[in-house]
């Protein structure tokens, strides 16, 4: 049944990614950044569809790899939507390795940073998994239930202030609401 679970799942995902692949084109070209499609899988971040825009600086990250969930915005976003047993479960299994002096590396600091999250529907990296680098990212639902992430990540130069705090994230919450109707309605 394992694999039926893992055959089921990979296909939802295939599905989606027709839905999300245009949305991830347009957000690259609004943005000029990199738009990046991410699930998690057994606690960690996998990073499984990506669209480059004008302005993207490349980075170490490729397609399939997997990360540290509790120090990306895309990770703490899928976290801040789940219940508080998985979540210490992930952590339990994973810890809060500490990636840069920015990595939230205590439980009671990231659930209040997940409470956040939840509260504004956005989730934001401010150089905590790699120096230099920031992202912000949105929920993806399916049917109800998270099931992913898009996020936008870039140099911390250029992401900042309002771009970084207001302009990504709208451009994000609206992708994610065109999705979510897309999905409930199709």
């Amino acid at each position: 049944m394992k694999f039926y679970e893992l055959g089921t799942y990979t296909k939802q995902t295939l599905e989606i990614l027709d839905t999300i692949e245009p949305v991830l084109e347009s957000i690259a070209a609004e943005t000029g950044e990199v738009a990046w499609f991410i699930i998690e899988e057994h606690g960690r971040v996998v990073y499984v569809a990506k669209e480059a825009g004008e302005h993207a600086v490349p980075t170490a990250t490729s397609l399939g790899e997997r990360g540290n969930i509790h120090c990306t915005a895309a990770g703490k976003v899928i976290l801040a939507h789940y219940p508080e047993r998985r979540i210490r479960d992930i952590l339990d299994r994973h810890g809060l390795d500490e990636r840069t002096s920015n990595t939230i590396t205590d439980r009671d600091e990231l659930f209040d940073e997940l409470e956040r999250i939840r509260e504004q529907g956005i989730a934001f990296n401010d150089e905590e998994s790699v120096s230099s680098l920031r992202a912000v990212a949105a929920p993806v639902f399916y049917h109800g239930e998270v099931v992913a992430a898009i996020a936008i990540p870039g140099p911390a130069n250029r992401l900042s202030g309002a771009y970084f705090r207001e302009e990504l994230p709208n451009v994000l919450l609206s992708a994610t609401n065109e999705l979510d109707l897309k999905f409930r309605y199709s």
